[in-house]
Order: structure tokens, then sequence, then C-alpha cells
């Protein structure tokens, strides 16, 4: 039983680092309406007070008037403004947030992330391309994210021969918004469709595919139906095993094997 379950936990988790993670709890999961969240303004910042309490006694002090250490923090209120929550990706061109433009209101964009452009692997720029023509054919839109600075991307821009705008962006944002040395976002109307690395799809698969834009709608993964595929077939066994166990086979079915070796 216990190698079976070593079994599931190393599937799910090489799937989870070769294509994406079957379940995502990140701040940008499928589903996310991604070109709303990077084109809206941010909010006004928010202002606070601070409650203290000495003696039984609570005062509110503002952030530049906090009282000594005689005092206890109590609570943190908000007086003005909103807490922006949001998650943060801002992408830049040439120092210049141009992070409400990546991202077509409506159609297809397909987003090429490369978090750490070191790790980048030159060899799947052809696929790159490949899709990326497909989404311009189609009237898309195609954008590069890299984790870092305007000389990289525009080395990147000579290696690939990108003819798509590449832009940068801090690599712990783009890793929170998907995993991978190179990896894909497809968006429909502003919204994640999937997200997958370059070295989880098939090129000859695209290849041989329509020359438009609904090959990438057909690379989209169910990522949480096939960890519950997979869970239910893991507990299938363990059950099997586990009545084999109780019944005595499984013990015998052991002492034979150590009568044989």
């Amino acid at each position: 039983m216990l190698l079976v379950v070593s079994v599931y936990v190393s599937v799910v988790a090489f799937i989870g680092y070769t294509v994406q993670p079957m379940v995502d709890f990140r701040p940008f999961p499928v589903g996310t309406d991604l070109g709303g969240l990077l084109a809206e303004e941010d909010e006004a910042v928010a202002e606070f007070e601070f409650v203290y309490e000495k003696d039984g006694v609570r005062h509110a002090y503002d952030i530049g008037s906090l009282p000594d250490s005689t005092w206890t923090f109590v609570e943190r209120r908000v007086v003005a403004g909103k807490v922006d929550n949001r998650p943060e990706l801002v992408v830049t061109d040439h120092d210049e947030d141009v992070s409400a433009y990546v991202v077509e209101p409506e159609g297809g964009t397909l987003l090429v992330v490369i978090p750490e452009y070191d790790r980048a692997d030159v060899s799947f720029t052809y696929l790159v391309n490949e899709l990326a023509d497909r989404v311009k054919n189609s009237g898309g839109s195609v954008v590069a994210i890299i984790g870092a600075g305007g000389r990289q991307a525009a080395e990147w821009t000579d290696l690939s021969m990108a003819d798509y705008p590449v832009y940068s962006a801090d690599p712990t944002q783009l890793k929170v918004l998907v995993r991978g040395a190179i990896s894909l976002v497809w968006l429909r109307d502003g919204v994640i469709q999937w997200k997958r690395t370059a070295a989880s799809i098939d090129a000859d698969y695209v290849e041989a595919s329509e020359a438009d834009d609904t090959v990438l709608d057909s690379l989209a993964l169910e990522g949480g139906a096939r960890l519950w595929q997979i869970t239910l077939v893991v507990l299938a066994v363990l059950a099997v095993l586990f009545m084999l166990d109780r019944s005595g086979r499984l013990l015998k079915w052991r002492r034979q094997l150590r009568r044989q070796v």
C-alpha cells in the first residue's frame, strides 16, 4: 500500500512539474480575467490608524505618531481608501508600465512566459513561433514576457526571431503566473483558458493541425478532472489490496514469494 501511495504522489508531482499543477492554488488560475486585472487602475492607497492600549485606555494613532513601547498594539483600521489585495503583475517595456496593453480584451492572446531567462531552451522557439503564427493569422495577439531586463528581451527577440513584442516583468511574479522555463498562457477575451510548459506540447500535433488558432483551444488540460480520475484508480487499488490483506490471501502470496526467493 505504501508503494501505491508513493507512486500516486510521484505521478501528481511529475505532472505538476513538467506540465502544470493539476489543481492551481496560485493567484492566476484558469478562468481568471487576467486582461481585466491588468487593465484595472490601482485603487487609492489605503490610510490606516493604529489602536494601542495602556492601563485600560485605548487610543488611535496614525503612522507618523505611534506611541512608545509602553503601549500595547491592539488592531489596525482602514480610515480611507481601500486595501488592494489584487495579485500583482507589472509588465514593462524599457521601464514603462505596459500592463494594461498586454492582453487583448477581445479575441485570443498567447503569452510566452520566461521567468528565468538563463534556463530558457532556444530549441522550443520553433514551436512557439508556430503557435504564434496560428494566433496572428486568426487576428489574435502574441506577447512574450521575460523575467529579465531590456537587454535580455532584445536578445530573446534576436535568438527566437520573434515578430511579436517582448516585455519584461519581475521573475517572482511570473513564477506565480505559470511554472516552467518556457511556458504558454492562452487567453480568450482576456480570460485564461489554459497554462502549459512548452515542453509538454507535441510539436508534431501542432504542425499537423489546421492553420488557425483552434489548435490552441484543443491544448487545454482538465487538471482537476485528471487528478480525480487518478485518485479514483488509486483508491480502487488500495481497496483491493485491503480486502486481500484482510482475507489472508495477500499474506499467502507474500509467503509463496519468500519461499521462491
